[in-house]
């Protein structure tokens, strides 16, 4: 289950946030491998009905801040 879901005006994205020393670990790459696959699979499905892309996002926990908006954080940590 992801920690979170955003909704923007042109895709939904599927947001983890890892301690940034487990970012290498298997247990969270296997649950990343199967956030892409989820997000693949159900951009295929929006495309042919008319939604929004999905979109996977691991985010080391240390880079986050308040005074960060959700944008910067999307682009520089999609898997």
């Amino acid at each position: 289950m992801p920690d979170f879901v955003v909704e923007t005006a042109n895709a939904i994205y599927m947001v983890e946030i890892k301690a940034e020393n487990e970012l290498e670990d298997v247990d969270v790459q296997e649950k990343a491998e199967a956030g892409k696959k989820f997000c693949e699979t159900a951009t295929e499905y929006n495309q042919k009905n008319r939604g929004k892309k999905w979109v996977y996002v691991l985010i080391p926990h240390n880079v986050v801040s308040l005074n960060m908006g959700f944008a910067g954080l999307a682009e520089k940590y999609t898997k």
